[in-house]
């Protein structure tokens, strides 16, 4: 029985070698892999944030209209408060009313984390940590901007930024 009684003989610079060479291919195998799989994830996320800015785009057009309503809301209140005049409730109100109208800020943020993201989806080092900090970030805004809103339009792009940065959170955590 061949190898029960006799060892086969084997150079080991040989098998060094062919092992050398299988690892080596199969690196280069891994890279070029991780290379395709970064460049959909690539894709994607630039997908998302063209979307995410289209949102912001939709909110920012929407708001003169949102302000104009909440304008009219206001000074019906301020109407109603002055029939019977209690100063605190009043300025209670102007604040609540000027905190819900200030969303410029948040979208004007969004806007500026969209395009570090796409700064560093072009970026070649691991950005993997940065880019889960900027889509906190994005949440925290559209999440402002949904709490703020007294709108059912603004809401709803609130909803739909809310999902689109949901979805690149997703994909950052397969981001180095």
């Amino acid at each position: 029985f061949p190898g029960v009684l006799q060892k086969p003989s084997i150079d080991p610079d040989a098998l060094q070698q062919t092992l050398l060479d299988l690892v080596a291919r199969v690196a280069a195998e891994l890279g070029a892999i991780r290379e395709r799989e970064g460049a959909v994830l690539a894709q994607f996320m630039l997908e998302r944030c063209h979307h995410v800015e289209n949102l912001i785009g939709a909110a920012q057009s929407r708001l003169p209209e949102v302000l104009l309503a909440q304008r009219q809301k206001l000074q019906e209140r301020v109407v109603e408060l002055l029939a019977q005049p209690d100063l605190n409730r009043l300025e209670q109100e102007l604040l609540y009313f000027a905190q819900k109208m200030d969303v410029a800020e948040e979208l004007s943020r969004l806007h500026a984390h969209v395009q570090e993201t796409r700064n560093l989806i072009t970026a070649m080092e691991p950005v993997g940590r940065r880019l889960d900090f900027l889509i906190q970030e994005m949440h925290r805004e559209a999440n402002t901007l949904g709490a703020k809103s007294a709108d059912l339009t603004m809401t709803r792009i609130a909803m739909d930024l809310k999902l689109a940065i949901d979805q690149m959170r997703e994909q950052v955590q397969n981001i180095e």
